[in-house]
């Protein structure tokens, strides 16, 4: 019944899930989703853990993936111990306190993980699967709602996300458009048919070395359940990473991204230290909105007034070469080219106005 929580061989704290006992062992690596500023913490903090990370109950073959994986107590912290925790996120895992694992034996960068997991969580055909000592799942803490698995390829690892074609689309051209701003994201999206679904593909892009923390727990931390441009969270990721967060506020009124929300992006870790914004990701949302006076997620106002007040910014200045020079490309016929492969010349004319806000 006793478990420890661990970052990489470093034990974080002991957990008894029959008595409900919780021992702080490492405080300096207490993950920041359940981190506490007054320092107490409690089995409560086992389940606030264990809820963030195991896949949500909307997912799309949810059902199939909990079924294939033999799993009857669905429980967040039952799910958690099945699967150890082990995510593509960081490197956070539990094992119980008579195992002899450790970390180079079951992290998902270095060792085998379940193809045959993957396939259900893309595809939902239920097919069982023996997690046993050395065969482990990330798919059972998998966040978000689409279909989507990871597989290894030629010493990488590939993330699979069924969509439509449009959405593919979405993912390919912001790619291209991050580039192009100097935002830090996946080199590129493309499209496969793998397992008779289309799908967007990209390297994922983190590794043992570099983490991600979700902007939930960013937000967590702050005490915080709504985002704004006057919140503490906000000002956080100005004072971090000013540039990165700009440009990623840039390229989603650009793109009219109307997905940038809490879970789709947030900060990198490196050593247990955060070190600034995570690369940009998940952009299938982006073309879908109607216009720019549409709520911007990140900033809690339009898109075209969180514009107006970045331009009022004295962090604006760091960007605005970077920007005139984006723009002057996103002008080009060499880019509308590329655009109109992916997306409607409607769309392009319309992304072209929004870039004259940007003067």
């Amino acid at each position: 019944m006793e478990y420890l929580l661990m970052y990489k061989d470093i034990k974080v704290f002991r957990f008894d899930i029959k008595t409900r006992e919780i021992e702080l062992l490492n405080k300096d690596y207490i993950p920041i989703c359940i981190r506490r500023k007054d320092g107490r913490y409690t089995f409560d903090s086992v389940r606030k853990f264990c809820s963030l990370r195991v896949l949500s109950m909307n997912r799309v073959y949810c059902k199939e993936i909990l079924t294939s994986c033999g799993v009857e107590d669905q429980s967040d912290v039952n799910i958690s111990i099945m699967s150890r925790a082990l995510s593509f996120r960081d490197n956070y895992w539990i094992k119980s306190c008579a195992s002899k694992e450790n970390w180079d034996s079951v992290n998902l960068y270095a060792n085998r993980f379940s193809a045959q997991g993957a396939q259900v969580a893309l595809t939902g055909v239920v097919d069982t699967i023996e997690l046993g000592d050395k065969l482990y799942t990330g798919e059972l803490c998998n966040k978000g709602t689409k279909p989507k698995c990871y597989l290894h390829r030629n010493q990488e690892i590939l993330l699979f996300k069924v969509e439509t074609v449009d959405e593919i689309k979405s993912e390919i051209v912001s790619a291209v458009i991050a580039s192009v701003l100097g935002l830090k994201s996946p080199t590129r999206y493309w499209y496969e048919r793998i397992f008779e679904r289309d799908c967007s593909v990209c390297k994922i892009l983190t590794s043992e070395s570099s983490e991600l923390v979700h902007y939930r727990d960013i937000m967590s931390y702050h005490n915080e359940v709504t985002m704004s441009y006057k919140s503490s969270s906000y000002h956080f990721l100005m004072s971090l990473d000013a540039e990165q967060f700009l440009l990623m506020q840039i390229m989603d009124y650009i793109t009219l991204n109307i997905d940038r929300n809490r879970d789709n992006f947030g900060v990198e870790m490196c050593n247990n230290e955060i070190v600034g914004l995570y690369p940009v990701y998940d952009h299938d949302s982006c073309f879908k909105g109607k216009g720019t006076n549409g709520i911007y997620f990140p900033t809690g106002i339009t898109f075209h007034k969180t514009i107006q007040y970045l331009k009022s910014l004295q962090e604006y200045d760091l960007i605005k070469k970077k920007v005139s020079i984006a723009v002057a490309y996103f002008n080009s016929n060499e880019f509308k080219n590329i655009f109109i492969k992916m997306k409607s010349a409607d769309a392009y004319e319309l992304m072209l106005r929004r870039l004259r806000l940007l003067y």
